[in-house]
Order: C-alpha cells, then structure tokens, then sequence
C-alpha cells in the first residue's frame, strides 16, 4: 500500500507542472488575443501610425504571456503589420504603439506610463487598479475568465479613441 501513495506522488509531481504549464500558455495566448483586438478596436490620431507597422512593445510579464505577444508578430491590425518589440529602457518606449505591461508592480508601471505620458501609446496591464493609476486598460481575471477595464479619459488626453464597440464589453469603465 505504501508503494501505490509513493507510485501516486511522483505521478502527480509529474502531471502538475505540465498542467500548470499548459494553463499558463493557454491564459497567455488568451491574454494576447485580447490585446490585439485592443489594437483593431482603438483609433490612433492621424500621422501617429508608420503606414506599414503597428509597433507593439512587450515590458517584463511571465515567459507563456510574453511569448504568446511575440507570435502576434506579423499579423495584421488596422491594415498594418504588427512588430513586437522588448524595450529594455524607458526612452525606448518612444517608439511604440501599444505597450504592454507585464509586471503587476504599480511602481514599475508609474515609470513606463511617464515614458510616454505625451505620446499617442495604447498602455495595457494586468490589475484592477491599472486603469486608475493612468494606464488605459486593465486585464483582470475574474472567475477563471479575463475581463478588462478601460480608462478612456487616460486615452483621449493622447489622442487615442477607443471604440464604443470595445467599450460596451468593457467591465468598468473609468472616469
């Protein structure tokens, strides 16, 4: 009887991490999905898009996520390829479209929004509390579902439109 817990253990410690590591791609690959309707459902102010490229730039997050956004390179959105990019400096966030953040520490997010406070950038991350400290949409996972927030005034102040198509599947929307 020992034997068959023993037998029983070491198959489990075998079969947990790769179920772990099977959500965990499957939560990123869901996540990535909605970051790229994201970009179909926000309007950029004129000029502000290159004619051929979508620059979306990816800022720490867990490897399943991460990757998950770089497979979204060379896909199309607004009629333009998206380029994933992995700023590893703040002045390197100039140049991107759509930056998300994959670090849930609200200090790191103050410094990156800084970045680019003044620039037509779609900002994303995961937390409740993202959208109401000056990012614009929040992943939040509720019940084993991601749902997002959004903080339009956040958006207009740069220009951004977001569509009331993404608005009206939003969970909360901010102001």
């Amino acid at each position: 009887m020992r034997l068959f817990f023993i037998l029983m253990a070491v198959v489990a410690c075998s079969v947990a991490p790769s179920a772990l590591a099977q959500h965990a791609v499957a939560e990123g690959m869901l996540k990535a999905a909605f970051v790229f309707n994201f970009a179909k459902f926000v309007d950029w102010p004129g000029g502000a898009l290159q004619p051929e490229t979508l620059r979306l730039c990816v800022v720490g997050g867990e490897d399943a996520y991460r990757q998950a956004l770089a497979d979204l390179e060379g896909k199309s959105a607004q009629g333009r390829e998206v380029r994933v990019l992995f700023p590893m400096r703040l002045d390197e966030a100039a140049t991107c479209h759509l930056m998300v953040l994959g670090d849930t520490d609200p200090h790191r997010w103050a410094s990156w929004i800084d970045a680019v406070a003044r620039r037509p950038v779609l900002t994303v991350a995961e937390g409740e509390t993202f959208p109401a400290t000056g990012g614009m949409i929040g992943l939040v996972l509720i019940d084993h579902r991601v749902r997002f927030d959004v903080n339009t005034e956040a958006a207009r102040r740069v220009g951004l439109r977001v569509s009331a198509r993404l608005l009206k599947l939003a969970r909360v929307v901010y102001p």
